[in-house]
């Protein structure tokens, strides 16, 4: 995406990451990664976003959530491939 380690906030999904996807395809991103919190699952989307320099980058994401014993998310772990 063309940022420097330090850039990036430890929760990618929150914010960061999710409003560099466009527009057109962030509710179905959001979408696919709620039903992955919902049922504890992974997902996996191709998506536009827009690096640090402005430009389009199609990409492909995989991500799993990671629960905590009592069931809630504890996190995600996931990879992004452009």
């Amino acid at each position: 995406m063309g940022y420097h380690t330090a850039e990036i906030p430890k929760s990618l999904y929150q914010g960061f990451f999710q409003r560099r996807v466009v527009e057109r395809d962030r509710q179905r991103f959001k979408s696919s990664v709620n039903a992955a919190v919902a049922n504890n699952t992974s997902f996996e989307e191709t998506v536009t976003i827009m690096n640090n320099k402005g430009q389009a980058r199609m990409v492909h994401i995989k991500g799993k959530v990671i629960a905590a014993k009592d069931g809630t998310t504890s996190r995600f772990v996931g990879i992004v491939r452009d």
